[in-house]
């Protein structure tokens, strides 16, 4: 009964992929948590991450935000990369707000699948942490962007996340720009793949790089 509870949400998730065209594009949403309250005191730090992370495949961009009516602020970027396996995810968390959100399957190991077998979709399961873009219930917009390489600052004292992580954190907990701002300002981050900036907007107009 245990092991019923603990599976019950995965299994929804994994089930509940779709796909609705032959780019391919997927759609999944994702039930119950991921443990990100826990997660965001540890950082990539975390051993279970680090294995994790290697199992999957290892290996940017323009966006804008048009802001010409208050009623209807409309934010849009493209992906230059030449990946083709897109995922859009709904979530809801129990202690977050709900989102919708693109993820780049190529980093799950699952590029150019026109199905995706039972086989894998566990690896589904770490699509909230793939985030390329996305938007929450308030109307927070937030998406990554490659830059040229700069160094980071480092604070010994925090946690580090990687970028799609920091996005995690701003779709699932941040009402504006501000607390966005003040979320990311808790962590190091962290480029794994490409130095990048992401550029966040909201619903009162405000537009911010980060």
């Amino acid at each position: 009964i245990g092991l019923g509870v603990i599976l019950y949400g995965p299994v929804r998730t994994m089930a509940s992929l779709e796909r609705v065209d032959d780019y391919p594009l997927f759609v999944m949403r994702y039930h119950g948590g991921y443990f990100f309250d826990w997660f965001s005191e540890h950082g990539i730090e975390w051993p279970l991450f680090q294995k994790f992370y290697k199992m999957m495949n290892p290996d940017a961009c323009t966006s804008f935000v048009a802001m010409s009516d208050p009623n209807n602020v409309v934010f849009a970027r493209n992906f230059d990369w030449l990946h083709r396996s897109s995922l859009l995810l709904f979530t809801d968390p129990p202690k977050g707000y709900a989102s919708v959100s693109m993820v780049d399957l190529y980093y799950l190991g699952l590029e150019g699948m026109k199905e995706i077998p039972w086989s894998k979709r566990f690896f589904l399961l770490g699509t909230p942490y793939g985030v390329m873009d996305g938007m929450n219930e308030w109307g927070v917009a937030v998406s990554i962007n490659a830059v040229p390489f700069k160094k980071l600052p480092y604070d010994p004292n925090k946690p580090t996340l990687i970028s799609n992580q920091l996005m995690r954190a701003v779709l699932d907990h941040a009402r504006d720009v501000n607390e966005a701002i003040s979320l990311i300002q808790k962590f190091n981050p962290n480029f794994a793949v490409f130095c990048g900036h992401l550029h966040i907007a909201d619903v009162s107009w405000a537009s911010v790089l980060v």
